[in-house]
């Protein structure tokens, strides 16, 4: 009896929190399209990047809200209808970090090789051999760049719905 005392409040604490996790769950976004992955789901509080029909831009922000019909980002309601494109990036972090770097990388290679000959005494080495090598490095994050986002045009291929988590 002593054992059913003291093993009781944890199991009626774990009992109310699975119970309060359960009224939180709510409805979320779900891109579906054909290929491997079949489903894109954006939870509340996710990153989502769109494009509306209306407009040229990309907005970019956190998902605070979902109803039947809308998302709500930068405390604006957004209808689905409206929504043109989504914009998925994908998490490659060291390729991320490439696409920074390399064209910085770039130019400084360009201005180490033109100018160190300065530092022993000679002059300036303007070679055209040091500009192509760095606009090569620089120039990789341009080809690097495109891999890491995927735009998906929402069409009869392509749908965004709302689904209910359980």
């Amino acid at each position: 009896m002593r054992t059913l005392v003291r093993f009781l409040p944890p199991f009626l604490l774990l009992l109310c929190l699975a119970d309060a996790t359960s009224w939180a769950q709510g409805r979320y976004l779900v891109l579906d399209k054909p290929g491997k992955v079949k489903r894109l789901r954006f939870r509340v509080g996710d990153e989502v990047s769109i494009k509306l029909k209306d407009d040229r831009r990309e907005y970019r922000d956190v998902i605070t809200h979902v109803t039947d019909t809308s998302i709500v980002i930068m405390g604006t309601d957004v209808p689905l209808s409206g929504i043109r494109a989504v914009v998925v990036r994908r998490e490659a972090g060291l390729a991320r970090a490439a696409v920074k770097i390399l064209p910085r990388a770039g130019l400084l290679y360009i201005l180490a090789a033109t100018y160190n000959p300065i530092f022993r005494g000679d002059s300036p080495d303007y070679d055209w051999s040091n500009v192509r090598v760095g606009a090569i490095v620089g120039g990789s994050a341009l080809l690097l760049a495109p891999l890491l986002q995927r735009t998906y045009r929402i069409n009869g291929f392509r749908r965004l719905r709302v689904l209910q988590e359980y």
